[in-house]
């Protein structure tokens, strides 16, 4: 009839792509792109990638040393708001006389463990003595990201750290107004003896993780700037907030004797 007699239309199917496909078109690509390269371009692009993977590495650095902060930080946290609690038991119903000394020696004892020099420095002790390969800083990193894991699950196993906390400080998500809040009840003396012990050595943890957090982002400037040459402003821009550290308002301290800072 006339509908059989109407040519067929043609078809045309591709095939189809795949993971596997895909890699062996990029292989033949790089492999072109290698042939006709020169010695010159190839150097070039060899320099470009190292300056990616270190870029990689100094930013895990980064990482890092900013969640053995942010650990530590909720660890000391943890233990101002244990030592308020066990300090508004009247002495009388206190189960032992050194419970709230206790609480605020096991913080500063978790403080001291998720902030330890492995996690604080720009390089392990361990390996800082001698240069490494970047393959080598790639699987320190790696491995001391997991041990961080690791300290951080102890802590929290032992009830110095908020489980929660714990994974906001891993995530980057810390809420700083916990922090500040934990802050102003260290700004006036206890009136509880055993509070004030306790608290006055959560005080000096803390005073102590601070001075260690600035040497490590002035460490960790140190071995980085040169990467940011080709950006001045950038480079600018970081040296003023680093600066700012040091600002009068961070350094000053109250004349008043019933206050801590």
């Amino acid at each position: 009839d006339e509908l059989s007699s109407q040519p067929k239309a043609i078809v045309m199917t591709s095939p189809a792509i795949t993971p596997q496909t895909t890699e062996v078109w990029l292989a033949r690509i790089a492999s072109v792109q290698r042939e006709k390269a020169t010695p010159e371009a190839l150097q070039l692009l060899e320099q470009h990638q190292e300056a990616a993977r270190r870029a990689s590495i100094h930013k895990r650095k980064s990482v890092r040393m900013q969640q053995s902060l942010s650990l530590s930080s909720s660890a000391w946290r943890s233990g101002v708001a244990q030592v308020d609690q066990a300090s508004s038991t009247p002495v009388s119903h206190r189960s032992t006389t050194d419970a709230i000394e206790s609480i605020g020696r096991g913080a500063v004892s978790a403080m001291a463990a998720l902030s330890s020099p492995d996690f604080m420095q720009v390089r392990s002790p361990a390996l800082a003595s001698r240069a490494i390969s970047l393959a080598e800083e790639e699987a320190e990193e790696e491995s001391l990201s997991r041990i961080l894991e690791q300290a951080a699950q102890q802590s929290v196993a032992a009830g110095t750290l908020d489980a929660a906390e714990a994974q906001a400080a891993l995530t980057g998500d810390s809420d700083k107004s916990k922090l500040d809040d934990a802050l102003r009840q260290l700004e006036v003396e206890p009136a509880d003896e055993q509070a004030c012990a306790a608290k006055f050595e959560l005080y000096d943890g803390y005073a102590k993780l601070t001075s260690e957090a600035r040497q490590s982002t002035l460490d960790l400037w140190a071995s980085v700037q040169g990467d940011f040459a080709s950006a001045p402003a950038v480079k600018a821009q970081i040296e003023a907030e680093i600066k700012s550290i040091d600002r009068e308002s961070n350094l000053g301290f109250d004349d008043h004797s019933r206050y801590w800072f």
